[in-house]
């Protein structure tokens, strides 16, 4: 009876730190309109829309399809446009033309997430075993990481535009926003654009269990 209840302790915690992750993302997107989303000033930035469907082509891909027998793919083309540079899964779109990507919408690249975090909720709520475990902690890592390299790209992305739009940072002092806890990204949204449109991107994206990859 105490390992059943522990157990069921662990999956709530699981359950709630997934939510919690990918929710951050979303917050991260409050302030912009959906133009911002499309935006992509240079090659090595992406539009934030791409990272929002990335992040979750993570978990369709690796955990889904992979752990979940009746799963269906919310979009079969999604494999292809939101792959990055992980060649043992197929072909990849040209990182450089991300910005081009005017399908699918935003609208329908949050459905996707609603799509995958509902099944992947599904999932932990059943006794998981450690891998998969493993699978959603790596996942959402990656996904941290990502939402450092969106702050950074949108401001980039901002800094070019010769009205010189501001990432509404007050938002984050709402009670509404008070998901975005990570201390990196804090810092970075506390840095002058200068500095940060001179930084790498790639320093702050290190998966370390798949060290060939690139965002």
């Amino acid at each position: 009876m105490r390992e059943s209840v522990t157990n069921d302790t662990n999956q709530n915690e699981l359950v709630k730190r997934f939510c919690s992750v990918r929710d951050e993302s979303l917050a991260i997107i409050e302030p912009l309109t959906v133009e911002d989303c499309q935006l992509q000033a240079m090659a090595d930035a992406s539009p934030t829309k791409w990272h929002l469907a990335h992040t979750t082509w993570f978990f369709e891909t690796f955990l889904l399809s992979v752990h979940c027998k009746q799963y269906a793919v919310f979009n079969p083309h999604y494999k292809m446009l939101f792959n990055s540079y992980y060649n043992g899964i197929g072909d990849q779109f040209k990182r450089a033309n991300r910005g081009s990507l005017s399908r699918p919408g935003l609208d329908e690249v949050l459905a996707y997430r609603e799509h995958v975090d509902s099944r992947v909720i599904e999932l932990l709520k059943t006794d998981v075993n450690p891998h998969i475990k493993d699978i959603i902690e790596l996942g959402l890592h990656h996904e941290q990481q990502h939402q450092e390299l969106m702050l950074m790209d949108i401001k980039y992305n901002f800094s070019v535009n010769p009205l010189f739009p501001q990432y509404k940072t007050s938002l984050l002092n709402s009670q509404k926003n008070q998901l975005i806890s990570n201390p990196l990204i804090l810092s970075i949204l506390n840095k002058p654009l200068l500095i940060l449109a001179q930084m790498p991107t790639m320093n702050l994206h290190m998966i370390t269990s798949a060290p060939n990859t690139k965002y």
